[in-house]
């Protein structure tokens, strides 16, 4: 899984052949968040990017 500065990632929400949703908790204030991501392929094995970030219920 990704490692993304400031967030802690809970797991993967949902993955289609594109995008990837990640449940994380952001460090500083312990929000709870979703991240979007693309799929990309990097040497023949899959990882997602970091794309946005948002604020779960806003």
């Amino acid at each position: 899984m990704l490692d993304i500065p400031g967030y802690r990632l809970m797991g993967t929400l949902r993955a289609n052949g594109s995008n990837v949703l990640i449940h994380a908790v952001r460090e500083s204030d312990g929000l709870s968040v979703i991240i979007k991501t693309p799929v990309v392929e990097l040497s023949g094995q899959r990882e997602s990017a970091p794309k946005q970030v948002r604020r779960r219920g806003a």
